[in-house]
């Protein structure tokens, strides 16, 4: 059980690094923010636009790499912050679902081989248990886009 613990705590602790470093060393590569995002869903901005996945929205509503933005900078804002929250939270679902699909196989292992033992069946079912958290919380990691977009 300390051994599940401690296994828990570690990734817990490297996902919580990761989500603090790898932004840094991605934002360190670029000059400033982007220019330009392109519309991963279709939603509407704040000020009414219909914006269309696949729609280019520039900053300054000039020129992008993409192609001529369709909207303005306060719709640029919006689809960039969602673009990352959604993406953000796609990954962590992915993830998440990942690590409890292998819980669940290493619980069932385990409380498989227990042979009787109390103990071996207890942490095999508490692995299962920490499967059922993880697949709650990459849960409400989809959820979370849908309470942004209705924040903003």
């Amino acid at each position: 059980m300390k051994e599940i613990k401690k296994i828990l705590a570690t990734t817990i602790v490297g996902f919580i690094l990761m989500g603090l470093i790898v932004p840094a060393l991605a934002l360190a590569q670029i000059e400033g923010p982007a220019d330009c995002c392109v519309a991963n869903q279709t939603f509407s901005a704040p000020n009414g636009n219909l914006i269309n996945e696949g729609d280019v929205i520039g900053a300054d509503g000039g020129y992008c790499s993409e192609g001529t933005p369709s909207y303005d900078e306060d719709d640029w804002a919006v689809v960039c912050l969602l673009n990352t929250t959604i993406n953000v939270t796609n990954w962590t679902f992915y993830i998440l679902v990942i690590l409890s699909v292998l819980f669940v196989i290493a619980g069932g292992f385990v409380y498989m081989i227990s042979g009787g033992d109390p103990d071996k069946a207890s942490k095999g079912k508490s692995l299962i248990v920490y499967a059922m958290i993880g697949i709650v919380i990459a849960i409400f990691a989809r959820i979370i886009p849908a309470i942004v977009k209705f924040v903003i």
